[in-house]
């Protein structure tokens, strides 16, 4: 293709595959910003650096300009463009006095942050029910509310310890896991699980056998409980909290994997819905 005349210019194409890209497939943004691949790689040559900056220059003025006071205030740019750009970007910022606090290069990272940051912020001044005891000065005291605010009826409640129970919560414990058998306790629960693993391999360390034992109890518990209240689709969590990075990247291949979306829109969508059944049940809508 050619245009003739002042600034004369050509571009070769095959088979109309830039107009197939952009009008005829998804994703079209996806592909135009692969061609800056070319700009970068060529980047020291003076037209394209100028190409470049004279893209840059029209943006300002086509929009950031547009905001009453623009100058008063501090930009960021997020995208790999602004990123692997930025010295150009800068110069040009610099021509119309402009000022940059951050290039972000991938956004995404930035909200895995703040999300990440805000969890742990909500869980770190939620005062947990599972606190030990001990940091209870009158525990006898202690009222069914004050201790267990957050128990009622409708849960059930599994004690760890044979020995004896709080006088506080006795009624509203419904089972316990001993590692002995016939204990006083199992006779009065309704529940009594009994993993009789035999005696510690080390007198008196619990923690091999006996503790081993009760973990795997209270896992098939919890287990079991999440997939009767639905929070279970096939064999994956969905309902889990996106609360460190490595639940973050387990979310992203459980939609990559049931939608069939590469890793890095599936990543995104986990984000903007915050939980892969919400991403489950938005998609297509």
């Amino acid at each position: 293709a050619c245009i003739l005349g002042t600034g004369s210019n050509s571009c070769l194409y095959q088979n109309g595959k830039i107009l197939e890209n952009v009008y005829k497939k998804p994703h079209a943004n996806r592909y135009l910003a692969s061609l800056t691949k070319i700009a970068g790689k060529h980047i020291n040559h003076t037209e394209i650096r100028e190409i470049v900056s004279q893209a840059f220059d029209d943006f300002i003025q086509k929009n950031i300009s547009k905001y009453s006071g623009y100058k008063t205030y501090e930009i960021g740019f997020a995208g790999s463009v602004a990123h692997h750009f930025s010295d150009i970007l800068t110069e040009v910022l610099q021509k119309y006095n402009l000022k940059c606090n951050q290039f972000i290069a991938t956004p995404i990272d930035g909200l895995v942050k703040y999300h990440m940051q805000a969890e742990t912020k909500k869980l770190s001044t939620t005062e947990s029910i599972t606190e030990s005891s001990s940091s209870y000065e009158n525990l006898e005291e202690m009222s069914i509310m004050e201790l267990l605010e957050n128990i009622n009826r409708e849960d059930s409640t599994v004690h760890t310890a044979v020995q004896s129970i709080i006088p506080q919560i006795e009624k509203l414990v419904e089972g316990i896991i001993a590692g002995n058998p016939n204990t006083k306790l199992a006779k009065e629960v309704e529940v009594p699980l009994e993993a009789l693993v035999g005696p510690e391999f080390v007198t008196g360390s619990t923690r091999m056998k006996a503790g081993t034992a009760q973990k795997l109890i209270l896992n098939m518990i919890t287990t079991s409980t999440m997939i009767k209240l639905g929070r279970v689709k096939g064999n994956k969590m969905v309902d889990m909290q996106l609360t460190n990075q490595k639940l973050v990247e387990r979310g992203t291949r459980m939609i990559s994997d049931e939608l069939g979306l590469d890793l890095e829109e599936s990543r995104r969508l986990l984000l903007l819905h915050g939980s892969v059944r919400n991403v489950l049940n938005n998609y297509g809508q």
